[in-house]
C-alpha cells in the first residue's frame, strides 16, 4: 500500500515506511487500513492525495484534502486614514484572505446609513472597494470593511474618512440685556474640519483676550463645534456687537 500526492505525483509512504521527507507525515495501519496522517495542516497541503493497493490489477481510491483558513486582513495593502475635500470622490480598499475566499462587506461604524452613487442610500455595501461619489461633511466618519468566509472567527478593520470644508457659523440669540454686575454667555455654533480656530471680536475692532474679563472656551464633536464666550462684571463699556470668528485652512467665517 502506497500514498501518493496526485498534484505534485510524490510518492508520500510505502507500506510502513514514510518516503518523503516531510516531517509532518506518518503512516498508520491497523484492521485492514492504512491512514495516512497529517500533522500541523497548512493551506499548501490541500489538494488530492491516493492511496493506491499494488495489485493486479492496481486499486486505488482518491481523497481530496480541502484546508479552511479563517479570514485575514491586510493592514498594509488596505486603506487606512482617508483625508478628502467635500464634493471629491473617496475610494476604499479593504484586502483580505482566506480558505475559501472571504467576503467583504462595509458599514458605519455608528451603524448610519450613507450614499453610494452620489443617491442611493444604504446600511451596508460590500466588495473590495467602497466608492462614494461626491462626499459631503455628514459622510465624514469611521468605516468597518468586514471579512467573513464561513470559518470564525470573522475579523473588521477601521477606516476613518475625514471630509475636508470650510467653515459655516452661526449664533443662536441675536439681542442680549444684562444687568450691571452680572455674567453673560454667548455661543456660536460652526460646522468645519479640519477643527477650526475660534475667537471672539468685540464691535469690529477688539479682539477679546482669556483673563478675568473674558472667559474663552471651545467644544468639538466631529465637525461640529461650539464657542463659548463668558463676559464677568457686565457695565456700560461691554456693550455692543460681538463677533464669532471661525478659520481654518479651506476658509473662514463669522456671526454676529
Amino acid at each position: 500500500v502506497a500514498w501518493l500526492r496526485v498534484d505534485t505525483q510524490t510518492i508520500l509512504t510505502i507500506a510502513g515506511h514514510v518516503i518523503t521527507k516531510n516531517h509532518r507525515i506518518s503512516v498508520s495501519h491497523g484492521d485492514g487500513s492504512w491512514s495516512l496522517v497529517l500533522r500541523e495542516v497548512a493551506p499548501g497541503d490541500g489538494g488530492r492525495y491516493m492511496c493506491q493497493i499494488n495489485t493486479e490489477p492496481m486499486m486505488s481510491q482518491l481523497h481530496l484534502l480541502q484546508v479552511v483558513v479563517p479570514p485575514d486582513i491586510d493592514d498594509e495593502a488596505s486603506s487606512r486614514e482617508i483625508i478628502i475635500k467635500e464634493g471629491e470622490n473617496a475610494a476604499m480598499q479593504c484586502v483580505a484572505s482566506g480558505t475559501p475566499p472571504p467576503s467583504i462587506a462595509w458599514r458605519r461604524e455608528d451603524a448610519r446609513h450613507f450614499k453610494i452613487d452620489n443617491s442611493t442610500l444604504v446600511s451596508k455595501s460590500s466588495g473590495e472597494w467602497l466608492n462614494l461619489t461626491g462626499v459631503e461633511r455628514a459622510t465624514s466618519g469611521a468605516y468597518l470593511c468586514i471579512a467573513s468566509n464561513g470559518v470564525p472567527p470573522s475579523v473588521s478593520k477601521r477606516i476613518i474618512l475625514h471630509v475636508i470644508f470650510a467653515p459655516s457659523v452661526w449664533t443662536g440669540r441675536v439681542a442680549i440685556r444684562a444687568l450691571s454686575g452680572t455674567a453673560v454667555s454667548l455661543q456660536c455654533t460652526a460646522e468645519a474640519y479640519p477643527v477650526p480656530q475660534t475667537y471672539w471680536v468685540l464691535n469690529g475692532e477688539q479682539r477679546l483676550v482669556n483673563g478675568t474679563k473674558y472667559r474663552h472656551s471651545r467644544s468639538s464633536r466631529g465637525y461640529r463645534h461650539t464657542a463659548t464666550l463668558v463676559v464677568s462684571n457686565m457695565s456700560r463699556e461691554d456693550a455692543g456687537s460681538y463677533r464669532c470668528h471661525v478659520e481654518n485652512s479651506a476658509g473662514k467665517a463669522y456671526a454676529d
